[in-house]
């Protein structure tokens, strides 16, 4: 998963993407196939090799007013699409907007409820959870790893706890 806020920064990539991955999705936000509103959700097709990551970009809205909100939303989304099948690992890349402990927080709390919807208690459940989820920081990310963490796991709680209260 790779949130991207509009305009699209080119030092979105954590050191581990190739360089293939960042020339797809620079150019498919040139010429407006990308989706950056808050929670668009854009499969990212053919970037890398054939057994390679599938990649979904989900939209975050405007860089400059980035909000929990939106966090959550864009987190929402792409858990509720992602959780239709079952899913060893997801990585999420941290967007470089979201350089605060409770944008981290929002994020990882609305991936945690669009997952956890009302229909797992089900005996055949719509959304599966993610076997594990983990987080990658950009290039230049201003947070901590600690301080990450931190929110990742305080975003998780709350989550979990919302979708308890939606039951």
């Amino acid at each position: 998963v790779l949130g991207l806020g509009d305009p699209v920064r080119d030092n979105v990539w954590p050191p581990t993407t190739g360089p293939t991955i960042a020339g797809v999705v620079n150019r498919l936000a040139a010429t407006g196939d990308l989706g950056l509103a808050t929670g668009d959700l854009t499969p990212i097709l053919g970037a890398g090799e054939p057994d390679g990551p599938r990649i979904l970009a989900v939209g975050l809205g405007p860089s400059a007013s980035l909000r929990a909100g939106a966090a959550y939303q864009a987190g929402f989304a792409a858990a509720k699409r992602l959780s239709t099948k079952p899913r060893d690992r997801v990585t999420v890349i941290l967007p470089a907007e979201a350089g605060s402990a409770s944008l981290v927080s929002a994020l990882v709390e609305g991936l945690t409820a669009g997952v956890l919807g009302p229909e797992v208690r089900k005996s055949e459940p719509n959304r599966r959870p993610f076997g594990t989820l983990r987080l990658a920081l950009p290039t230049g990310h201003g947070l901590p790893r600690v301080e990450v963490e931190r929110a990742a796991r305080r975003g998780t709680i709350v989550g979990e706890a919302v979708s308890l209260a939606r039951e």
